[in-house]
């Protein structure tokens, strides 16, 4: 065992609030025992935001404050939770001087590196949920102005209006409108509903979590309701997944009442089931046949 993963592998040691820099011919950073985590961080003199994570490893960009400076670094960071021996791989090469030239330059590219290792799957598809509930939000706005984006807060529907609910269902595939609805709370609101239906294509240069947040935000909504979803969706400021781009093909409502979408309740279920034990359940819909309304269409 070499002496920087001695010294790593000793951070769960540290007393919280602690740094020790590492500078030698071999190795060049912080180690920095915060609350509840390890960090280790590199100096970093790139501008703007950066951050991913997988199976709680975190990197992003920040200041540290050491010997009275203020330094801008590249962090990794890690719950105090976590086995200490298994953040020494990736921490060891991450302080490592033979490593600089290769994370300095790309990140995210190198980061990737160590997904691929750990086994972590890209956020792909969940980033396309989260532009497709945006884009709705969006254009749902500008039609009903009272409506807040709750999705990510974990309400039973993604988009409440003052008088109106709506739900979100999104594809990625060229035809066909079959949705899932997790059980009938998702379609059993107070107020009337519709279900919002967006298909939407990956597309290098399409819309982008980052570029409907700026047309939120020049619209009038609150940057800060914005990044606390996005937060809670593990977006967070500076992260690749806000750059990937999607053409949005269209977006469709439908009226939520009970000829179309029929509510079927767990007692309904349990009137069938002799021990009244189905506490949940999910419907698999078509819509190919159901009447609708257009909200948007790629010319």
């Amino acid at each position: 065992m070499n002496a920087i993963e001695l010294e790593i592998r000793n951070m769960s040691a540290y007393v919280v609030g602690s740094v020790k820099r590492i500078k030698n011919i071999f190795a060049d950073g912080y180690l920095v025992r915060s609350p509840n985590e390890y960090q280790i961080a590199i100096p970093f003199d790139r501008e703007g935001d950066f951050s991913d994570d997988f199976v709680g490893i975190h990197m992003n960009s920040g200041d540290l404050e050491y010997a009275g400076e203020k330094i801008h670094v590249l962090y990794l960071h890690a719950s105090d939770t976590l086995d200490i021996i298994k953040l020494v791989p990736i921490a060891e090469q991450f302080i490592w001087v033979s490593s600089r030239s290769q994370i300095l330059d790309d990140p995210y590219g190198w980061f990737d590196e160590w997904r691929k290792i750990f086994g972590d799957s890209v956020k792909k598809q969940s980033v396309s949920d989260v532009v497709a509930e945006m884009v709705a939000f969006r254009e749902i706005r500008k039609i009903d102005p009272t409506v807040k984006w709750m999705g990510p807060k974990g309400g039973s529907q993604d988009i409440v209006g003052k008088d109106h609910l709506y739900e979100v269902k999104s594809t990625t595939t060229k035809s066909g409108t079959k949705v899932f609805i997790n059980s009938a709370i998702q379609l059993m609101g107070n107020k009337p509903e519709s279900l919002v239906f967006v298909r939407l294509e990956y597309k290098p240069y399409g819309e982008t979590i980052e570029s409907i947040k700026e047309d939120l935000l020049a619209s009038g909504y609150p940057e800060e309701e914005v990044e606390a979803n996005l937060a809670r969706k593990g977006i967070l400021k500076g992260s690749k997944y806000r750059k990937i781009g999607y053409e949005i093909i269209e977006i469709l409502s439908y009226d939520v009442t009970p000829d179309i979408f029929p509510k079927i309740t767990l007692s309904d279920l349990n009137e069938k089931a002799p021990l009244n034990n189905i506490i949940d359940y999910q419907l698999t819909l078509s819509l190919d046949t159901l009447p609708s309304t257009s909200i948007f269409k790629k010319d």
